[in-house]
């Protein structure tokens, strides 16, 4: 489902409501699939965000809710052993945080800033 939200820019309308009625029932496991490709994959930011527009108002909470703890993750270095450079992942991530929270500003805010200030 995930390869076809990036591949096919033309159906994203189509493949954006189908990813909805996944996520409307177990929105945890889809979003953490989600991220992880995130993680991954760059190219699938834009396409991700604009598929975002179908989902009920709760799962972009739970999205919302789940960013800070996935930026947190103590199990993997945010740093490159060069200690200068980002890792990757941390970059995607970071990435798609500011676009979600640029595009859908009626998000939750409040555990994101906590994560920020803490």
């Amino acid at each position: 489902m995930l390869k076809r939200v990036a591949n096919e820019r033309k159906f994203s309308k189509h493949v954006g409501r189908q990813l909805a009625k996944i996520a409307h029932s177990n929105p945890l496991v889809v979003f953490h699939v989600i991220l992880c490709q995130i993680e991954s994959y760059d190219n699938m930011i834009i396409p991700l965000i604009d598929s975002f527009a179908y989902m009920t108002p709760l799962a972009l909470d739970v999205l919302a809710f789940m960013l800070p703890h996935r930026l947190a993750a103590s199990s993997r270095a945010k740093l490159l052993p060069d200690g200068m450079t980002l890792s990757q992942w941390f970059q995607h991530l970071a990435h798609f945080t500011g676009l979600y929270y640029r595009t859908y500003p009626m998000t939750e805010l409040h555990g994101l800033m906590d994560f920020i200030l803490s």
